[in-house]
Parts: C-alpha cells; sequence; structure tokens
C-alpha cells in the first residue's frame, strides 16, 4: 500500500470515527487536513476519499438515529430512513419533542408509505395512517381507507394488532364506514378484551359491558354486562368504574347497592372522570350511598365544572341560589349559569331567563330574558319553548304576538315531553282571546292534555262536555272524565261528579256520590264533610244515620261550612241523633243566619215565635222572616 493510500485510510478512519460523534465537525476537520496537502495527485485520491467518506457519513446518519430525539430522527428521515419517517410523523402526532401538529405526521407518515409501500409490511405506519384517515387528522377523512388499513394491521400486523382491532370494533358498532356490524363490533370486543395488551384489556371489557347492556351484537343481560364492568373497573378504568356505579346506583339488572356505586363514583372521579365526580355530588347531596353534606357536593360540582363541564356548572350554580354546601349568592349563581349556558347547557340558559326576568342576581332585563329562553328553545329546552311563548303573549321582552305565543306553545306541547302547561295555555287562548277564538280548537287542546294524564285538563274536558262549551252537550261523557280526574287526585272533580252523582246528570249513584264526598272530606273539605252529613240524613248511599250526620255536621260547621251549621242547628232543634237542645239549636242557627243562610234565619224566626231557645218575640222573628224574604 502506498503511502497515498495509508494517507487516504488514515483519513477515511479518522472522519470516520469524527462522524459518530460530531458528523458536522468531522467534514470540517477533514477539509482542515486536505489544507496541508501537497501533491495534486494526494488531493484528487484524497478528494475522491472524502467523497466516499460524505456517503459514509449520510449512511452513519441514516442508519444511527435518536428515537427520543426528534432533530436525530428528523435528520435521519431525510436521508431516507423509513423507520425515523414513520419516528417523525408519530412525534408530530403526538406532539413528542416538537409541537403536535397533524399535517406534518400526516406528511411524513404519506411519504413513508411512498417508499416503503406494503413490502414489507409495517404495522405501525398502516395503523397511524388509518388513524389519520379515520379522524381526519392533517388529511381529508376518509373511513373507507382508514377500514382497510385498520383489517391489514389485524390481520397481518404484531405489536398493533389488537390496537387495531380494537378500533375496528368501534367502526362497526358506529356504522362509520357506512357497514354497521354490531355482531362484528362484540366479537372484535371480546377478542381484544380476552387477548389482546394488557393496557388495551380495561377499555375493550368495558365496551363489552355496553354490548352486553345495550343488546349490541349480543342478547341484552344486564347482569354479564355488570360482571364486564366490573373486570374493566377492576383495572383502574374510569368509565368502566362509572357505569358499574350507576348500575348498582339503579339496581339495574343487578342488586341495588349505593354504598357500592358511591365506591365506585369516587374512585373514577379521584382519577379524574368528570361525569363520575357529578355523580358522586349528586349522591353528597343527596345522601346517597353515603351520608348527605353539600360541602363535599359542591366541592365535586366544582371541580367538574372547572374542567368546563357545563352540566356541572349548572350544579354549582343551583347549590349558590340555594345556598347549599357554600354561602347562598345569588350573583355567584347567576356567573355560574351564565358560564354554563355559554357552554351550551340550555337549563342553565333557562334559568338565566329566568333571572333576568325577575332581576335575581342580575339587572332586571326582560329584554336578555327573552333573548336566553329564545335562545334555549331554539336548542330544543321545552320550559324555554313555553317561555317564549309567554313573552309573545304578553308582551315581555319582545313585542306581543299570539300568533308567534301560539306557535312557540304548539312546540312546546308537541315535543313529546307531556308538556301540559303548553297545551292549556293553548286550550285557554283559543278560549279566552278573541282575535284567535275558536273553540273546537280550544276543547281539542284540552282533550289532548287529558289524554296524556293532566288531571286538571281532564276536569276542563269535563266541564267542556257538561256545559256544551267546544264540543256537544254530553253528561255521560262529563262524568267519565270527571272520574278520571277524581281518580287523578284533582279535588274540583271530585265535588262535580258527587254532585253529579247525587242529581242524577248521567245517572243516579248515590254510592259513588257518597265515596266522593268522603274522599274530599278526607282532604279537610268543609263542603263535602256537610255533604257526607246529608248523606247520612238522607240515606243516600249509606244507610240513614241520624247520629253520624249530626257528627259530621258538626265538623263541617266548625270548619266554617254556613250549610253544616244550619244542619247542625236543626238536629239540635228536632233531636235528630243527638238530645235536643234548643240553646245550642238557636247558637248555630244564629251563626249561620248572621253569614246570610235564608234558610237559619226563617228557622231562627220559628224559634222567636214559639220561644225555643230564646224569648219569645214576634217583632224579631218578623224581622229575621223579613231579612230571608
Amino acid at each position: 500500500m502506498t503511502p497515498i493510500d495509508n494517507t487516504a485510510l488514515e483519513y477515511h478512519r479518522k472522519c470516520a470515527d469524527l462522524c459518530l460523534t460530531n458528523s458536522a465537525r468531522s467534514i470540517e476537520r477533514c477539509y482542515e487536513l486536505l489544507g496541508s496537502m501537497e501533491n495534486l495527485m494526494r488531493l484528487t485520491l484524497v478528494n475522491q476519499m472524502i467523497a466516499q467518506t460524505d456517503r459514509v457519513i449520510q449512511m452513519l446518519v441514516a442508519l444511527s438515529f435518536d428515537p427520543n430525539d426528534f432533530e436525530s430522527c428528523r435528520r435521519a428521515a431525510e436521508l431516507g430512513n423509513i423507520e425515523a419517517m414513520i419516528e417523525v410523523g408519530a412525534m408530530y402526532f403526538h406532539g413528542n419533542g416538537v409541537d403536535e401538529n397533524k399535517v406534518e405526521a400526516f406528511k411524513w407518515f404519506d411519504k413513508a408509505h411512498a417508499e416503503n409501500g406494503n413490502d414489507p409490511f409495517n404495522d405501525r405506519l398502516a395503523y397511524y395512517l388509518a388513524l389519520c384517515y379515520r379522524h381526519g387528522a392533517g388529511t381529508d377523512m376518509n373511513l373507507r381507507k382508514a377500514t382497510e388499513l385498520f383489517e391489514l394491521v389485524a390481520e397481518r400486523g404484531t405489536e398493533y394488532k389488537y390496537h387495531a382491532k380494537l378500533k375496528l370494533a368501534r367502526i362497526y358498532l358506529n356504522g362509520e364506514n357506512g357497514d354497521e356490524n354490531k355482531y362484528k363490533a362484540f366479537k372484535l370486543f371480546k377478542e381484544v378484551a380476552e387477548k389482546g395488551e394488557t393496557d388495551l384489556k380495561p377499555e375493550a371489557q368495558n365496551m363489552v359491558g355496553r354490548c352486553f347492556k345495550n343488546s349490541w351484537g349480543v342478547v341484552e343481560n344486564k347482569w354479564e354486562a355488570a360482571q364486564w364492568y366490573r373486570k374493566a373497573a377492576n383495572g383502574n378504568y374510569p368509565p368502566a368504574m362509572y357505569n358499574l356505579a350507576k348500575m348498582l346506583e339503579n339496581g339495574d339488572g343487578i342488586v341495588k347497592n349505593e354504598r357500592e356505586a358511591f365506591h365506585w363514583y369516587r374512585a373514577a372521579a379521584e382519577l379524574g372522570h368528570v361525569k363520575s365526580m357529578s355523580s358522586l355530588a349528586f349522591m353528597y347531596r343527596w345522601g346517597g350511598g353515603t351520608d348527605q353534606n353539600y360541602y363535599e357536593a359542591f366541592r365535586w360540582y366544582e371541580r367538574a365544572a372547572e374542567l368546563n363541564d357545563a352540566d356541572a356548572m349548572y350544579w354549582v350554580a343551583d347549590m349558590y341560589y340555594d345556598g347549599a354546601g357554600v354561602k347562598q349568592s345569588e350573583t355567584l349563581a347567576f356567573e355560574w349559569f351564565k358560564r354554563s349556558a355559554e357552554h351550551g347547557n340550555t337549563s342553565s340558559m333557562f334559568r338565566l331567563g329566568c333571572m333576568y326576568r325577575e332581576g335575581d342576581g342580575t339587572v332586571y332585563s326582560p329584554y336578555e330574558a327573552f333573548k336566553w329562553f329564545e335562545k334555549a328553545a331554539e336548542l330544543g329546552d321545552v320550559l324555554s319553548m313555553e317561555e317564549v311563548g309567554d313573552c309573545y303573549r304578553d308582551g315581555r321582552g319582545v313585542n306581543e304576538n299570539l300568533i308567534e305565543a301560539i306557535e312557540w306553545y304548539e312546540r312546546a306541547a308537541g315535543s313529546g315531553s307531556f308538556n301540559w302547561s303548553a297545551m292549556k295555555k293553548l286550550a285557554w287562548i283559543y278560549h279566552d282571546e278573541s282575535a284567535v277564538r275558536n273553540l273546537h280548537e280550544s276543547f281539542r287542546w284540552f282533550k289532548k292534555a287529558a289524554n296524556d294524564g293532566d288531571a286538571d285538563a281532564m276536569y276542563w274536558v269535563a266541564r267542556r262536555y257538561y256545559e256544551g262549551d267546544g264540543v256537544g252537550k254530553d253528561y255521560y261523557e262529563a262524568r267519565r272524565w270527571f272520574e278520571s280526574s277524581a281518580e287523578a287526585g284533582d279535588t274540583a272533580a271530585m265535588n262535580w261528579l258527587a254532585q253529579m252523582c247525587l242529581d242524577g246528570e248521567g245517572g243516579y249513584d248515590y254510592s259513588k256520590a257518597f265515596k266522593w264526598f268522603m274522599r274530599l272530606s278526607d282532604e279537610d273539605d268543609a263542603a263535602a264533610m256537610n255533604m257526607v252529613g246529608r248523606c247520612y240524613y238522607e240515606g243516600w248511599g249509606v244507610y240513614v244515620n241520624y247520629h253520624e250526620s249530626t257528627r259530621w255536621f258538626r265538623r263541617a260547621a266548625e270548619a266554617g261550612n254556613i250549610a253544616a251549621m244550619y244542619n247542625l242547628g236543626y238536629n239540635y232543634l228536632y233531636g235528630k241523633g243527638i238530645a235536643e237542645d234548643n240553646d245550642w239549636a238557636v247558637y248555630w242557627l244564629r251563626k249561620a243566619a248572621e253569614l246570610d243562610s235564608k234558610d237559619a234565619m226563617k228557622l231562627l224566626a220559628d224559634c222567636y215565635d214559639n220561644g225555643w231557645g230564646v224569648t219569645r218575640d214576634h217583632g224579631v222573628a218578623n224581622w229575621w222572616r223579613n231579612k230571608a224574604n
């Protein structure tokens, strides 16, 4: 070997050694050494050596990158290393060592794919490309391509095989690629739950539980669902803890156990699961599974609210409004309702509207109230739809407009949420407002609310049938609807029904009349107590019993019923069910007469004429008789 060759080899090695530590410095040092060469031939040979050394340097840089160093990976990627390209893409995708940039991530994944193709198959690259196509990350969303790539990884991959199966299962479950197949989704979830990597199993187990609970691709089995939730919960997977807690709290398919539900809510909440924080707060607020503790309830609602949970913000506001677990403050309640509303919570929009309407915690502003009611109504909040209707009907915060009011009431009434209030408001508008008066429409809306179960609407349907108002007069139908309303607890309907049965309107039924008068008397209805006394006195639906009649007359009289005062005085006067006592007779007759009972005045006049319980005095008798006439 010539001296020149020895020199070239020496410098070649020096450059190679230097490039392992600092490639830039090695090139610089190489040129310094070359500058000291004298012979042109040597220079030519060494120049050839330098070119060869540059290729060595590039090869070394391309092959020996540090996967934890972004610049090292990028240099290797730019020199054509496919693994480095994938690593750079992953770093951009997750924001590791560089700012997250999905566009750059997809660019490097796509470049690696273009140079590598599928030979050899790289499941990591295919998996990341599938993620980009599924979520539209750095490229247009393409669920067909995403599905194809996930399927390739699931079939041919090793490292990302079960990751891909889990993603595929979700795609098939939701039909994201236009091919909903819940059975296939269930099978994939179950495979990952049983065979997948440890870090994937809890998520898959939770999804198997959801499939069993919701009959997604498998027969519904809530007990089985709870077992899968429990497996995932034991793997510290917060969504499964939440799902298991919800089933335990409600006794949904398993034995109800609020204490265990509380345990799982708390475990998930402490791991940062926002829904669990709110559920835990709810249990503290109402004492479910633990002692009632408003302070803890507020604390957990506030934690969830600070994580931008709009529902939790609503409850923070509600607790400030009520002063539950925190010092009462309508101002802070207003601020939290506003934050929640601005995050899209329609219940908060409604409450915000109510606060502006009343001037609670903020300035009174019917215009702002209308704005928030309308916003919530447009988003489907039924209570707000009704409030918008009220605003248009009454001209609050907006010009009065009955047609708009009717439109909003109809939207609220047709919401499917049994909004009886809106239905009845429609009925009264059509009944009372001359501009839109339509008794048939009024009756139709009362009937709709009645059919949906509203006792007050049933009462008004009965009244309409009784009076022939918007519908043909029909005592039998009136009786039927009064009875439905009465059974639902409406006391006015009980009274009408009892009186109709007594008067034979729609057919006599003294027993039913007695039954409903008794029901009303249980509600401390003095008029009904008097009628129970009448039933016992006359034998209407019950055997004649003067003693019982007197007892009921006394209860009603002492409760202030004028007719009962007269009836009790009459029984005392004639000894009906009680020892004859003219003094007590006069006492009760005088009370009734002074309250304008004509019958009591006439009987009191008889007492003065005959000296029953009073000194005989025809003048006073005539005075009472004339007053009665």
